[in-house]
């Protein structure tokens, strides 16, 4: 799909629970989220394990703005994609694991797709049809994994169709 679709108001998405939207777009489960006056886009079920993305708390993590899987806490980039992560090496004597600090990863692991607000406040999304596969692209379209953003929040999934 290489087209914005419209799929809300600014003042819709400020209103919604959190400030998000589960949305279906051409059968892909994304989120649309505000964040300090941004609208971002992305798949909504985690690469992860498939757990709900989507209702992570958002937060601003450096120079990225982040989003935090609430099954397992990992950290991903809901400008890129990239999931951050603290790698672990072990004490040549002890054994003992040492933990690092943060690192961004420099692959994609969460497809993020492009938001857009127009001069009348309409969010358009367009979703990145780049061809190479994305782990979140695993869970993207699977309407089970999807359901578990409805009953950890139970918040509505709209469709848009094109």
């Amino acid at each position: 799909m290489n087209t914005f679709i419209p799929v809300a108001t600014v003042t819709e998405l400020e209103q919604a629970k959190d400030k998000k939207m589960h949305l279906t777009i051409s059968k892909r489960n994304v989120t649309v989220a505000s964040h300090k006056s941004k609208v971002f886009c992305f798949d909504s079920v985690c690469f992860h394990m498939g757990g709900p993305f989507g209702n992570g708390d958002i937060e601003d993590y450096l120079d990225d703005t982040i989003i935090t899987c609430p099954w397992h806490a990992y950290k991903i980039s809901i400008i890129d994609g990239a999931k951050y992560h603290k790698p672990v090496t072990f004490d040549p004597r002890t054994k003992s694991p040492i933990a690092h600090s943060w690192e961004k990863a420099t692959e994609c692991s969460q497809r993020i797709h492009e938001a857009r607000v127009d001069d009348q406040g309409t969010i358009h999304i367009r979703l990145n049809s780049c061809e190479q596969e994305i782990q979140s692209d695993h869970y993207a379209f699977n309407p089970l994994a999807s359901s578990c953003l409805l009953k950890s929040r139970k918040q509505s999934v709209h469709s848009k169709h094109h």
